[in-house]
């Protein structure tokens, strides 16, 4: 029997335009592709060609896309995207120029200025032309891809992802920063690809959030907080646009002149909103701990130089009971020449997170111990006088390194202590080259007895190499005996005398 051959040749779009017969062969004058006719197939079964595949670029993206299917869709292996905003992509029709879409690859590049985002298993497209990411969106920001293959077999009829260059939904071994933020590792509160930045001008200080690459956050680019809910959760908050926070002249922050002090920048979770805030922690030897897992108040900063208080979260504007996440430090390690005109830049700043000190923490632990048996005549008059460093003998001496001249540190002294007449001792602590004694206490003494004179004082460290000196004297005659009696030391050295100083962060 005798078998009719037809044949057809045309531009694209007439052979398009058409339903070639059943093996009817056709060629396409404008694409250059060979075409056999299955009398379904608009366009007919195409021959695939053994080099390239169609780029499509379509009209921009303006509004929220369900079974998208520009025009040429189904020549295309590589569509090039843009939109006017962040949009949302739901679905993508798997249409092919063969008679089987099982194993159709595509690839999905953003080239405009705002994120296009692959939503997974999203209903409002139709099931087959959806995408199964695993349950994860796929955002494409500016310049990145994702490739997609659709998968028929094991009665999927999805878009699977085979690559990204946004880094998203791929593997739990794939990096982002916003995986990052909304995985396990961010139910600790903390800031994700965020850096503060501190700048000065006309006597005010301004502290900015900044991304890794130094620039204003935005949405191809943006900082991510994780803030804890006080329900047992988080939630994570995006920042897309340029943030900061400006101590205005006047505002000493409950700072004193040339005094060393700290100032500590926070991010707020306003209902969604970030915003940033500072406080001084310190007040006298009082240290305001920071707790992320509890909800705090913010006064506004005002702008007009009167945010003077130490221990209170200085924000833009008054806010109430929000969570917060430590951002950074700015440590002023020889305070402002006049508190309150912010012309020098902080000794140094430094981002919060595992390792480094909150306000409170304990840093280290300064401590000098003796066991041997010392003496000495000097008094210390028993009155209403501050004890001087020429009073007294001095018995015992620490040492200290602290961290940061602005921190605290928490002394303690015990000393075993006797004098060889019946007498007043007073046992007094001073720092460095100080004349007058910071504290001081007294204990009564029968002749040749040995006591306990012990006494504890929270002083500012001041400087990151500082002596503490404690000094002992009777307030009337007799020698004052350090560790033992008349007869020398007692109990073989274990009756010692200490001196110990916590350093407590600020």
């Amino acid at each position: 029997m005798s078998v009719q051959v037809q044949h057809r040749r045309d531009t694209n779009t007439n052979i398009e335009g058409v339903t070639p017969a059943v093996a009817e062969l056709g060629y396409d004058t404008t694409k250059k592709e060979a075409l056999i006719g299955d009398g379904a197939t608009a366009g007919g079964v195409r021959i695939a060609k053994k080099n390239i595949r169609d780029i499509l670029i379509p009209a921009q993206i303006t509004a929220n896309q369900n079974d998208y299917n520009p025009a040429g869709l189904k020549h295309a292996g590589t569509l090039i995207i843009s939109t006017d905003a962040s949009r949302n992509i739901t679905g993508l029709v798997p249409t092919t120029v063969t008679d089987a879409t099982d194993g159709r690859e595509i690839t999905i590049y953003n080239s405009g200025s705002f994120n296009t985002v692959l939503q997974d298993q999203n209903a409002s497209s139709s099931a087959a032309n959806r995408f199964d990411f695993g349950g994860s969106d796929v955002t494409l920001g500016p310049k990145q891809s994702a490739t997609l293959r659709y998968r028929t077999q094991g009665a999927l009829n999805r878009w699977e992802l085979i690559s990204s260059t946004a880094g998203q939904a791929v593997a739990d071994g794939a990096i982002s920063a916003r995986k990052l933020a909304t995985s396990a590792l961010g139910g600790r509160a903390g800031m994700v690809n965020g850096a503060i930045a501190e700048s000065r001008a006309g006597g005010a200080a301004t502290f900015a959030l900044k991304t890794l690459a130094g620039t204003d956050p935005s949405t191809s680019d943006p900082v991510y907080f994780v803030f804890q809910n006080g329900a047992g959760g988080y939630a994570v908050r995006t920042v897309t646009a340029a943030l900061s926070l400006v101590i205005s002249s006047g505002s000493s922050m409950g700072a004193t002149s040339a005094v060393p002090f700290k100032l500590h920048i926070i991010a707020i979770d306003n209902a969604g909103t970030v915003a940033l805030g500072a406080v001084n922690c310190v007040s006298g030897a009082d240290v305001l701990p920071l707790l992320e897992g509890l909800p705090v108040s913010t006064t506004a900063e005002g702008g007009a130089g009167a945010a003077d208080s130490a221990q209170v979260i200085y924000s833009a504007a008054t806010l109430a009971s929000k969570y917060i996440c430590l951002l950074a430090y700015a440590a002023y390690e020889t305070g402002l020449a006049t508190a309150g005109t912010w012309a020098a830049a902080p000794t140094s700043m430094g981002l919060h997170g595992p390792g480094v000190s909150r306000p409170g923490d304990l840093v280290r632990v300064f401590s000098s111990e003796t066991g041997a048996f010392a003496n000495g005549t000097t008094q210390i008059p028993f009155d209403d006088t501050i004890p001087q460093i020429t009073e007294g003998d001095q018995y015992l001496l620490l040492a200290c390194a602290p961290r940061f001249a602005s921190h605290i540190l928490d002394v303690a002294v015990d000393m075993a202590i006797g004098n060889s007449a019946n007498a007043n001792i007073t046992g007094a602590l001073f720092q460095d080259s100080g004349a007058n004694a910071l504290a001081a206490k007294n204990t009564v003494v029968v002749a040749a007895d040995l006591v306990q004179l012990s006494f504890s004082k929270r002083i500012a460290a001041g400087s990151t190499s500082t002596a503490l000196k404690v000094r002992a004297g009777a307030a009337g005659a007799g020698t004052t005996q350090l560790n033992g009696g008349n007869a020398g030391r007692r109990y073989g050295g274990v009756a010692s005398s200490s001196i110990r100083a916590l350093e407590i962060a600020t």
